[in-house]
């Protein structure tokens, strides 16, 4: 098994699919960087030597390996869909608030009205985005049952159906319960 593993992994850095280039300007920043860096950590400092020699060098084929760590562009929240994970998370927010405050929660259960986090599976990026507001910007901290952040199923276009339904409310932020209802009740995608 481990040389199984040890072939796959070189396959898969020989067919590197992303290229990244660098001017000189950008080589000579990155290099005076690695040297900080090296200076700043003297115990990885021959890892930061490493990455100082690959681009005073240009050695493209190696690039990739010292931005593993640098999602790729495909993975890249743009600003829309962050600010939908925030908008799915404050239409949360007010759905738990309405449903606390109501005298009559029939025909509401209260799972229905609690956030499920994202598919890690399929919407992992916003997965991402959800657990770093969570976890490193404390917002939203009180939606997230027992650290559920994934979901386990795809919800994300189930979210964009309620939230449809939120913005038609004729008050958002001060939501009935013919609201809550007609939220909670949109159909799965």
């Amino acid at each position: 098994m481990p040389r199984l593993w040890a072939a796959i992994d070189q396959l898969k850095h020989s067919f590197k699919t992303q290229h990244i280039q660098l001017s000189r300007k950008e080589r000579w920043i990155l290099s005076n960087q690695f040297e900080i860096l090296a200076k700043l950590s003297p115990e990885d400092a021959d890892g930061y030597h490493n990455m100082k020699e690959i681009v005073e060098s240009g050695y493209e084929w190696e690039y990739d390996n010292i931005t593993d760590y640098i999602y790729g562009d495909e993975d890249v929240m743009s600003r829309k869909e962050c600010f939908e994970v925030l908008e799915i998370l404050n239409m949360f927010d007010k759905l738990n608030l309405t449903y606390q405050a109501l005298p009559d929660k029939s025909d509401i259960e209260e799972l229905q009205i609690q956030f499920l986090g994202f598919w890690g599976n399929g919407e992992s990026k916003y997965l991402n985005y959800l657990r770093f507001c969570v976890e490193r910007q404390e917002k939203y901290v009180w939606l997230i049952q027992n650290d559920r952040y994934d979901s386990h199923v795809p919800i994300l276009g189930r979210y964009r159906n309620m939230l449809k339904e939120w913005k038609n409310s004729n008050n958002k932020y001060n939501l009935t319960k013919d609201d809550v209802l007609r939220i909670i009740n949109v159909e799965w995608e």
